[in-house]
């Protein structure tokens, strides 16, 4: 698509490829928020001194700084 967009040169072509772009990025924001949510809320219910927990909300944090620069 980005091939085609640098050909063509197309305005109504650049600004298709601006909304894909756009709703990927969306949509892959949208998805690590409800994954992350889900996840943050489940590790909420184990134990404080496990050690897994404290790995998984790492990941959870990581995550949140992806949908943060998504954003």
């Amino acid at each position: 698509m980005w091939a085609y967009v640098k050909q063509s040169a197309n305005p109504v072509a650049v600004e298709v490829a601006k909304l894909f772009l756009a709703a990927v990025s969306f949509f892959t924001a949208l998805g690590f928020l409800i994954y992350g949510g889900r996840l943050f809320f489940k590790l909420r219910r184990f134990p404080i001194e496990s050690k897994g927990r404290r790995r998984k909300l790492n990941e959870v944090g990581i995550e949140s700084c992806f949908l943060l620069s998504a954003i």
